[in-house]
């Protein structure tokens, strides 16, 4: 399910595949599951700077929901 997603490859490993760094700011540690509903800190790449693997809230909000 869309909902649910795992990350569960160490941080360089993410570095070496995506060819960036991991921001060293941000705890990475593997994760065997991740919640959309909990709306976790997930790794992500921006386009503003696609060098740097950093965290972001994801989750998923119901058409009706308020912003």
């Amino acid at each position: 399910m869309c909902y649910h997603v795992t990350q569960t490859k160490m941080k360089i490993e993410v570095e070496k595949r995506f060819d960036a760094e991991v921001d060293p700011t941000i705890n990475f540690a593997p994760q065997n599951h991740y919640n959309g509903f909990d709306f976790p800190a997930m790794p992500i790449i921006t386009d503003e700077n696609p060098l740097i693997i950093t965290h972001f809230n994801w989750g998923l909000s119901p058409h009706w929901a308020r912003d």
